[in-house]
């Protein structure tokens, strides 16, 4: 079966017991979101997920190459992007895997024009700038 025919807690072995009651909304939410397949989440659920460092060794190479095909793809439900929001990812995503963080900033670089076209270049240079940071 191919990895994005799972969910996060069948890839990583690790189910979560629900409950009656959820501490927060956001706690929730991760909750439920890792147990959809990789390939139903919207872009709104993998940066939920990211924010949070759930499920990023799965969700980051699909991130990066959706980003690839189009740089500014929004999502549906709310308009999101994983442009406009990856500088929220967990900075502990990068710090475990250099290389990740190396491909995300290389691409970055590589849609350059493209982004500066579409948000500014005040906007690319800012978010350039917090990746890196990340590292």
């Amino acid at each position: 079966m191919e990895q994005k025919e799972k969910s996060i807690q069948e890839l990583e072995n690790d189910f979560w017991p629900d409950q009656n009651e959820y501490p927060t909304g956001l706690v929730e939410r991760c909750h439920n979101y890792r147990k959809i397949k990789l390939k139903d989440l919207q872009i709104h659920q993998i940066i939920t997920l990211l924010i949070q460092d759930i499920g990023s060794e799965y969700l980051m190479p699909i991130v990066l190459e959706r980003m690839d095909n189009n740089i500014l793809e929004e999502d549906d439900y709310d308009g999101s992007s994983f442009l406009e929001n990856i500088d929220l990812f967990s900075e502990e995503i990068f710090k475990r895997n250099p290389e990740l963080h190396k491909e995300t900033l290389n691409l970055i670089d590589k849609k350059q024009t493209e982004i500066e076209n579409l948000i500014g270049w005040k906007r690319y240079g800012r978010i350039k700038r917090k990746i890196e940071e990340k590292k």
